[in-house]
């Protein structure tokens, strides 16, 4: 797969391939398989495991054609060693569990836990989380401790992969994640625990269900969407305090799209454009405007100031009763070439299914659709009370 150097740095997974050519020995159906990452020696370690009984430890033996009296004696466990034509392993069998790695430090560090009486489920985001995946085996899934995961690869990972581990570092602690693959995609949706103030503060919105996903263009980096908000949110930008007090928007997006070789921002207002005319942030007695494919696009008296010291001027379209800003005319003209082809997330396989299977409320959304943008979340709030966020992370390759 495609994916596989990518999974390789991010989760550690080179032994996956070995795993899987000793565990396909055992020939049985539906067994649940547990992949967990330890740090060690500052670097990310994997860690396998699986449910076996006394009978199929010892035919596993047997297969591999390894003598049972051949292993090192570490506490009151034997540990075996196994070499594939990939990796060498480390397995030892411990209260009906096979635990193996390629590392046998991290099968001895395994060992010791199971003789600790305090282990993750002492957490209480971690054990409700898992009392959620544990209700639905039948799905692959993914659990992060976020800051912990964050630091390790920090300091091993490719410079892309900077930002989304610094801003992963900062939200919640614990997420879980169903998998879905294909050859070159890989799409999670879950839930997140929802104790940090940045979730807290966008659950005491008002949900909504609205779905603007046929104005957002297929290829956009990500998007972010705040659906009736505090102003007190863009307390740091002048554009979006001027537009949203000037066109009282029901919903305000913001997203990226690469063109050429720049990625261009964009902000889409949805709104009532007969109570909110395009007169409030235009000329009406002479505007600068023209047509592009039959889109009017206009010069704003909206301005921005940058980190820089640089004045920004906006232009904006219109598509159906949504408002489209960016800083050029080129910009929009590339936004309406995607929309008038009909290259939407409406018509997202993944957006459908994510759409479909997460509650269809909510008062705050972000999407991440770019391996250097996987730290954006879709949150859709079901309950204002409840412990957890479902969310969902696109991550394109």
């Amino acid at each position: 797969t495609h994916l596989r150097p990518s999974l390789n740095q991010l989760f550690a997974m080179e032994s996956l391939a070995g795993f899987e050519a000793i565990i396909e020995q055992i020939k049985a159906e539906n067994m649940p398989v547990l992949m967990a990452g330890l740090q060690m020696d500052e670097q990310l370690k994997l860690l396998y495991g699986t449910k076996l009984d006394n009978l199929q430890f010892r035919k596993l033996l047997q297969t591999l054609q390894i003598d049972n009296r051949n292993y090192e004696k570490w506490q009151e466990s034997c540990i075996y060693s196994y070499a594939t034509h990939l990796k060498k392993f480390n397995f030892t069998f411990f209260h009906n569990a096979l635990i193996l790695s390629d590392d046998i430090e991290v099968v001895k560090a395994a060992v010791n836990q199971f003789r600790n009486p305090i282990n993750l489920l002492a957490n209480k985001e971690f054990r409700n989380l898992y009392q959620l995946v544990d209700k639905n085996r039948r799905q692959n899934w993914l659990l992060l401790q976020h800051s912990r995961f964050a630091s390790i690869l920090s300091t091993q990972s490719d410079s892309i992969w900077q930002p989304a581990l610094h801003q992963l570092n900062k939200t919640a602690q614990w997420s879980a994640f169903q998998l879905r693959m294909n050859d070159n995609e890989m799409h999670l949706s879950g839930y997140c625990s929802a104790e940090s103030p940045f979730f807290q503060h966008y659950k005491t919105h008002p949900a909504t269900t609205e779905d603007l996903s046929d104005r957002l263009p297929m290829d956009c980096y990500h998007y972010t969407a705040y659906f009736a908000p505090q102003t007190s949110i863009f307390t740091d930008s002048d554009f979006y305090q001027n537009i949203w007090q000037k066109l009282c928007p029901e919903a305000l997006y913001t997203f990226t799209l690469s063109n050429s070789d720049s990625i261009t921002c964009y902000t889409l207002l949805k709104t009532d454009t007969t109570q909110n005319p395009i007169s409030k942030i235009i000329s009406d007695t002479m505007p600068d405007m023209f047509y592009y494919k039959n889109h009017p696009v206009y010069k704003t008296s909206c301005t921005a100031i940058t980190k820089e010291g640089k004045q920004l001027t906006f232009y904006m379209t219109i598509y159906k009763d949504s408002y489209i800003f960016a800083e050029s005319p080129d910009a929009l003209k590339q936004y309406l070439n995607r929309i008038i082809a009909n290259k939407t997330l409406s018509n997202s396989n993944f957006h459908k299914y994510v759409h479909n299977h997460l509650p269809s409320e909510r008062c705050f959304e972000f999407s991440g659709q770019n391996i250097a943008c996987t730290q954006l979340l879709t949150l859709a709030f079901a309950n204002p009370n409840h412990n957890f966020i479902p969310i969902t992370i696109y991550a394109r390759f």
